[in-house]
């Protein structure tokens, strides 16, 4: 009886070793947000709406974001528009966690990272921008 509990708790360490180890996928791939149904990032002053977001994470753990969003200004001043961007980041993957954060130019004030964060998932990833923390972005993996 005694030998059977032993191996059976060498097999469940063994299981949950292989899971840890198993949770940190690879992740390098192209990825793209599902807008269906829209996302909208608000604040005070600016509703956008995002029409396209393209997100490429490369092995070598940098990655470039491609964004094509709509600006609402609930604020008299500016004009409405739509904008398509790039940004660059740097990222890092824990197990199923990934923190990522804007190059910042040596010359330029800015937050200190993570400005994205979220969970790996089995056919994408889903992040949080600092920008507006409360919103869910769900990128589905379209390639390796």
């Amino acid at each position: 009886m005694m030998i059977r509990r032993r191996a059976a708790l060498a097999l469940l360490c063994t299981a949950v070793a292989g899971c840890d180890s198993a949770t940190d996928v690879e992740v390098a791939a192209r990825y793209a947000l599902d807008v269906d149904p829209p996302v909208v990032i608000r604040n005070e002053n600016v509703r956008i709406e995002l029409l396209q977001d393209n997100l490429w994470l490369q092995e070598d753990g940098r990655a470039r974001r491609e964004v094509t969003e709509r600006l609402d200004y609930l604020v008299p001043g500016p004009r409405d528009t739509t904008l398509t961007y790039t940004e660059h980041y740097v990222y890092d993957v824990k197990g199923s966690t990934i923190e990522m954060g804007a190059v910042c130019p040596p010359n330029a004030l800015c937050t200190p990272p993570p400005h994205v964060w979220g969970r790996v998932t089995d056919d994408g990833l889903e992040l949080h921008l600092a920008f507006d923390p409360d919103v869910l972005l769900t990128y589905r993996r379209l390639v390796p």
